[in-house]
């Protein structure tokens, strides 16, 4: 596997002409030596070997090769295998000997080896003036140039609502600030900050000393990454900054101060939606563990390569922000409360590291120049274009589709409170159950529910004593859960695709507090279903002499030859092309507090071709209404 993208940097007093190895015009033909000249981007797969000792002098190719990459301990005598591979969507050079590879990534549209991509001097660290230079010309392009582009998403910032609470920052010289209670109609711009909270505690606000924080808070009381984001938003002019810890009451224990600021923590996250959305800029450390690290990285300084070219080691933000793909680079986009601000945010400037890096509903792009593309994964962009659109039958199912294939990369990621698992979605549930006004049910939609509860179980991890939701809620298990690709990238997606086994009689989900999209205290489902029983044996379930496998949602929770029930829910209909055709099921068995109510324990999706397959949709069984809690 190919992890470290190697970024090169000139020397002040470089000899090497860097324009004649990478510039976008390619160099003479003549110029190369036959294996360059035989290298060509546009037919990946294809390799040639190269011995480094043997590198052609006059060949601008070789010298830029040898010299970039002398420092990665490619031995002389080996063979060089130079290939070709798409890395990040574009065409990409592969570098390798026996023991080492690295990668150079061309620009988009790159034919030869030679055009390489011309990086942009970094800075030695990303320091107060540098950030705001940065982001100033990163909010002038996204503000005043993404409008009048062919597919316009950024639109000017307008003054909004405020938030209850926000700091207000006074002058730049001053040593406080103050957390203000804005008035219901209040606008204004405000910056907001996302962050690791890390494992040490650290000042907030509490009921105690809320009335002395709209007083007055010392600066250098707070931890770092505050003062960084106070710092910063000064010198963006904005007066105004959102920081959770200090604008929601945060208290723990029981009694009634704890009952207070449980109320207004509630209260609060249910804006989320309205808060991340409505701001004007977002601050996010990536490479930060805790608060106390800040936002501001001194970056390692480069290797001088005799004395010609700098190498440096960089990484970039992925383009799937799953933990696989983000540690230990970017520990701030493993955790879960970070994926809905992220993506409800219209704009965010990133700290990495090395360098600072920019997202908006345009695409991303970074100082070093090298991350510049328009967004690929779910990303800010298509839900605000969705949130924005019209309402329609079309818009609904593209935001199921939407939310699916969110749920799935949200399930990946990682919570310090199992309790959260709701709440840190609320946002994003929150603008979707607006936009559509459809049911949410701990997770799931009403008008989709059958679909929805296609889901199964990817970590099998252990059940958590804390009930959050319903067994027939992803939110119910610990871990990542995945959807059949069908539901929820094919655009043309709709219930007259699917042959359905049962129907939904009843639905319903009680609220913890008012946030229609937090947390919630039981539910159950009522299905007018067939329901077979089969045995559970050596982790196949048994339906007289048909086998069926199945995906459990947890492990160590059936005993070997225990009697548990599948229910029939929908069927992909026969026409779609390279589409699963077969059947999803429940696995269900019964409640240990009431043998009338069943729990979902899995899920089964078998193939038409199964030989159990038209056994369970035969008809034959009797249709019962079956409660699942």
């Amino acid at each position: 596997m190919i992890e470290p993208v190697d970024q090169r940097r000139l020397g002040e007093n470089s000899g090497l002409d860097w324009n004649d190895v990478t510039d976008r015009q390619p160099v003479n033909q003549g110029e190369l030596c036959e294996g360059c000249s035989s290298i060509m981007l546009n037919q990946p797969g294809t390799y040639i070997t190269h011995h480094i000792g043997g590198i052609s002098n006059s060949c601008p190719s070789c010298r830029f090769i040898a010299r970039n990459f002398h420092e990665l301990g490619f031995i002389k005598d080996l063979p060089l295998q130079l290939s070709q591979i798409t890395f990040l969507g574009t065409p990409s050079l592969v570098l390798s000997d026996e023991q080492k590879c690295c990668v150079l990534q061309g620009l988009d549209g790159t034919e030869n080896l030679w055009q390489l991509k011309r990086p942009q001097l970094c800075t030695e660290s990303t320091v107060l003036s540098y950030a705001a230079s940065a982001a100033r010309r990163w909010l002038d392009i996204c503000i005043n140039e993404h409008p009048r582009s062919h597919n316009p998403r950024c639109s000017p910032p307008v003054d909004s609502i405020l938030p209850k609470r926000v700091l207000d920052l006074g002058q730049d010289d001053s040593p406080t600030v103050t957390l203000k209670e804005t008035r219901n109609d209040e606008r204004g711009h405000y910056i907001c900050l996302s962050y690791c909270w890390g494992p040490n505690p650290f000042i907030s606000t509490t009921i105690e000393n809320m009335e002395q924080h709209k007083k007055g808070i010392g600066i250098s009381d707070l931890p770092k990454a505050f003062r960084d984001a106070i710092e910063i938003t000064r010198a963006l002019k904005l007066q105004y900054l959102w920081i959770d810890a200090l604008c929601i009451i945060q208290q723990h224990g029981e009694g009634g101060k704890a009952g207070a600021a449980h109320a207004d923590w509630n209260e609060e996250f249910s804006k989320m939606s309205d808060i991340y959305y409505n701001s004007y800029l977002t601050l996010a450390p990536l490479w930060a563990n805790s608060v106390e690290d800040g936002l501001f990285s001194n970056q390692p300084q480069g290797v001088p390569l005799e004395g010609l070219v700098k190498m440096h080691k960089m990484k970039h933000f992925p383009r799937k922000a799953t933990p696989e793909h983000a540690l230990p680079d970017f520990p701030l986009l493993t955790r879960g409360w970070v994926y809905q601000e992220r993506i409800l945010s219209p704009r965010t400037l990133y700290f990495s590291r090395q360098e600072l890096l920019w997202e908006c509903l345009y695409g991303r792009t970074c100082e070093c120049g090298y991350a510049t593309y328009r967004l690929q994964e779910v990303d800010k962009g298509e839900f605000h274009d969705h949130i924005k659109e019209t309402p329609s039958r079309n818009l609904d199912t593209k935001l199921d589709l939407l939310w699916r294939e969110m749920v799935i990369q949200y399930s990946h990621l990682r919570l310090t409170y199992s309790s959260d698992k709701l709440p840190a979605l609320s946002g994003l549930a929150e603008a979707i159950r607006r936009k559509t006004g459809h049911e949410y049910l701990a997770g799931l939609w009403r008008d989709t529910l059958l679909l929805d509860m296609c889901w199964f179980s990817t970590s099998n991890e252990l059940q958590d004593r804390q009930w959050r939701a319903p067994s027939w809620s992803w939110a119910s298990v610990n871990g990542s859960i995945e959807y059949e690709q069908y539901l929820y990238c094919w655009p043309y997606l709709s219930s007259n695709n699917f042959r359905t086994w049962a129907r939904v009689l009843e639905a319903k989900c009680s609220l913890k507090g008012a946030s229609a999209t937090g947390q919630f205290t039981d539910g159950f489902i009522t299905l007018e279903c067939s329901m077979l029983s089969a045995v559970y044996r050596d982790g196949e379930l048994h339906i007289d002499d048909k086998r069926l496998t199945w995906k459990p949602d947890r492990t160590h929770f059936v005993q070997e030859l225990q009697t548990v029930f599948i229910i029939p829910l929908l069927t992909l209909v026969e026409g779609l092309q390279n589409m699963h055709k077969g059947l999803h099921a429940l696995v269900v068995q019964r409640s240990n507090t009431n043998l009338n109510q069943m729990e979902r324990i899995g899920l089964i999706s078998n193939p038409s071709s199964s030989p159990a397959y038209t056994y369970l949709v035969s008809g034959s069984v009797t249709v019962e209404e079956v409660h699942i809690i």
